[in-house]
């Protein structure tokens, strides 16, 4: 993967010095070859740090251009049917000078336009000027694994870069907290797209492109795929409906393809069926696999499980044992990791399990996007057993609920709270979030977070069941703002491109169309993906509960991590700070150390915290 930045100043004397200090703060992104190109007059400016993995010769440099250098581009991802395009368009008459996939890009767009995104297989976000409209275009891959964030600023300019932290360094960019987003961040643990923690700045939400033309100032986006869509497109009929056959060829060829590479390739492998699947098609693909797991020690092992597949499969294997205090050790590392807020605490295992990685291969394949897609969270079983609740009028569950708001923090007003919803996705987040709007009108200034809704088009697929309204919902949300955004950041603050053959959108389209049955049945989760196992590994090491991959946060942050509640949330710091009420961050704090509440609510206050020190923000 790379990393990409750019400005455009429709007043022109943009520098150099300007874009190098954009993409100089994405350098471990892209630690092989960097890149600046400035058009005539400073209008434009495109700033590019590379990880080489397709052709690692210097003809794969960006920014890269065409023929007549009218198009540049930057580019970061990886286009796996590269290959085929390239050969569409030589025969289309365009000439290639690299082996590398971002020049089958710029010639894509030079041939098709915006449409080219719909030819394209692979994750990706790029940046294309285009020297005789003085515009920009720019996209982002279909599931949103790539990430692009814009800031417009008050003078007319527009900026870009992979990551926050290259955007503030774009000329003129002034940091300033975002309340809305802040909200949001609270409620959900991450900044939902295309909110930015920032004022003036977004995220280019999934399957969208953008053009800012220069000239006029005028920025526009552009869906030009949605699983909404798709998913409310699917066949009412059984007969027409996708199969188990559909899937497992498509998940074959996703990795098949994914498995190309000038550099050393391995898999993340944790023992469970996702992680289980992608090796098990790698070696049957005839690859030599590599594989990496890391197990804790104080924690439920599951190092034998990985290293039982690693050997079934003739897989090359390495594990770690990381310790508590090891862990804890990278905790002071987050806010330059993760450059915006993210409450995950399996950001802590992945950075250990990316950096171990690293030391052996440059492309790690994972699992990511199987429990969306199939069912895999235990949250499914029990909302649909919770379905009844939507039956009671809404003015009878609130009415229920209102005790809830009288009682202290704690399992019966956790049971109240969840009659408190307007519709199905309000009741699927009061069991998922984590700040909930009575606690934070209470911990906040007074804000309209958009009344509760996100402003990115997301459709709800209302023709589709419950079940898959969920998965939707997640897919569309949860996976890319918090999962993806995770690994991705892990991964490259170590230059370790992380490839995601279950988001291969082909595969994604299947599962949108397999019927329910196929996904949850009864107890049992991700119907599918176990029958297509049980052809490749013992009944044994499927049939066995799910686990996480957290770090243990409650029992950490109430012994050896204690000074972090005590340094990032203490009264007078809060006070002086001016933007969380004291009294509630105590009470929330005095509930979790009592064992009222779990951590959730203490640790997104921290990790806010801890970012808005290192970044001077509030």
């Amino acid at each position: 993967m790379c990393g990409l930045a750019g400005c455009v100043r429709p007043s022109g004397g943009i520098g150099v010095e300007d874009v190098a200090r954009m993409s100089g703060a994405l350098v471990h992104r892209g630690p092989d070859d960097q890149g600046v190109w400035i058009s005539p007059g400073g209008i434009a400016g495109l700033g590019h740090c590379r990880l080489s993995i397709i052709d690692l010769s210097p003809l794969g440099h960006q920014p890269m251009t065409n023929e007549d250098q009218s198009l540049w581009l930057v580019y970061n991802g990886e286009i796996y049917n590269f290959m085929e395009l390239r050969s569409i368009l030589e025969s289309l008459g365009h000439r290639f000078v690299s082996r590398a996939d971002s020049e089958v890009i710029v010639h894509a767009y030079e041939e098709w336009g915006r449409s080219c995104l719909e030819r394209l297989n692979g994750i990706f976000a790029f940046a294309l000027w285009d020297e005789r409209s003085q515009s920009l275009f720019a996209a982002r891959d279909r599931l949103g694994v790539k990430p692009f964030y814009y800031w417009v600023g008050p003078d007319g300019s527009f900026a870009f870069a992979s990551q926050l932290k290259g955007l503030m360094q774009a000329p003129a960019f002034e940091a300033e907290l975002d309340l809305e987003s802040l909200w949001w961040y609270l409620t959900l643990r991450h900044v939902p797209s295309p909110r930015c923690i920032l004022r003036r700045c977004a995220t280019l939400p999934p399957g969208h492109s953008l053009t800012w033309r220069s000239e006029r100032r005028f920025l526009e986006t552009e869906c030009y795929w949605s699983a909404g869509e798709i998913a409310d497109r699917r066949p009412a009929s059984v007969r027409t409906a996708a199969t188990e056959e559909d899937l497992e060829a498509l998940v074959r060829d996703a990795i098949r393809q994914q498995l190309v590479s000038d550099v050393p390739i391995g898999a993340f492998l944790s023992g469970g069926l996702d992680s289980t699947l992608v090796v098990a098609c790698m070696a049957q693909a005839g690859a030599r696999v590599k594989t990496f797991t890391i197990g804790f020690r104080d924690q439920v092992d599951e190092v034998p499980f990985a290293r039982r597949v690693a050997s079934h499969f003739g897989a090359s294997h390495e594990e770690m044992y990381v310790t508590a205090e090891e862990m804890q050790r990278c905790i002071p590392e987050l806010p330059d990791v993760f450059d915006e807020p993210l409450a995950d605490s399996s950001v802590i295992p992945t950075l250990w399990l990316s950096r171990m990685t690293r030391r052996h291969v440059t492309v790690a394949l994972s699992g990511d996007g199987g429990d969306e897609l199939f069912g895999g969270y235990g949250w499914y079983a029990d909302l649909m057993r919770m379905r009844p609740l939507t039956w009671i009028p809404a003015p009878l569950r609130r009415a229920l609920a209102a005790p809830g708001r009288l009682l202290p923090w704690g399992k019966a007003q956790k049971v109240l709270n969840v009659l408190d919803f307007k519709d199905w996705m309000g009741l699927m987040r009061n069991i998922t979030g984590c700040w909930r709007a009575p606690e934070l009108k209470r911990l906040m200034p007074p804000i309209n977070p958009g009344n509760g809704r996100l402003t990115v088009d997301r459709r709800d697929a209302p023709g589709c069941g419950a079940l898959d309204r969920m998965l939707l919902h997640d897919l569309t949300t949860y996976l890319p703002d918090e999962l993806l955004v995770k690994v991705d950041r892990a991964g490259m603050s170590v230059g370790l491109e992380v490839r995601v053959p279950l988001l291969d959108h082909r595969v994604v389209e299947c599962a949108l169309r397999l019927p329910p049955q196929l996904k949850i049945k009864g107890r049992s989760q991700k119907v599918v993906l176990r029958r297509i196992l049980k052809r490749l590994v013992p009944d044994e090491w499927i049939d066995r509960p799910k686990r996480g991959f957290g770090a243990p946060l409650d029992s950490w942050l109430k012994g050896s991590l204690r000074w972090v509640v005590d340094q990032y949330l203490d009264e007078r710091r809060i006070r002086a700070q001016g933007l969380f009420e004291p009294a509630v961050v105590k009470e929330a704090v005095d509930h979790f150390q009592k064992g009222a509440a779990s951590h959730y609510r203490v640790w997104a206050l921290i990790v806010f915290e801890m970012w808005a020190e290192r970044y001077g923000i509030c």
